[in-house]
């Protein structure tokens, strides 16, 4: 999948830069499969009528999203939108992941309270998780 969409030419990935990310370093594949979820998301986002955030540009490549997420953690990449027509109707958009100890990949109760607290003081009252 992930050879395919280069040969399409949706994205650039030097293959001698390491991409970091929550403390892990990533593959090619692994760094591929984060930024398509995250730029599917902004896409469907768009869609349906939500301003996306100044700083979240839908055509992203992929060379960009490994320059502004390299080091990062799963709190960077949270998404709060509005609704263009509606700017009470807010979402945002969560990529929790298990902590590193963790012996599974299920998001645990800690993360998910964790989510209901940012809602709670953004006044948001939809959200999008993101597992993998």
């Amino acid at each position: 999948e992930f050879e395919a969409a280069r040969r399409r030419g949706a994205g650039k990935m030097e293959d001698d830069e390491p991409f970091e990310f929550n403390n892990v370093p990533h593959t090619k594949e692994q760094t591929w499969e984060l930024f398509s979820v995250r730029k599917t998301i902004l896409e469907m986002l768009k869609d349906r009528g939500y301003n996306l955030p100044v700083e979240d540009d839908e055509n992203i490549t992929v060379a960009g999203y490994r320059s502004r997420f390299h080091g990062k953690v799963d709190k960077d990449l949270t998404i709060l939108v509005q609704k263009i027509a509606d700017f009470d109707q807010k979402m945002m958009i969560f990529f929790p992941s298990p902590p590193p100890e963790a012996t599974t990949r299920r998001v645990g109760a800690e993360a998910v309270k964790h989510i209901h607290e940012k809602m709670n003081a953004e006044s948001v009252r939809r959200a999008i998780i993101i597992v993998e």
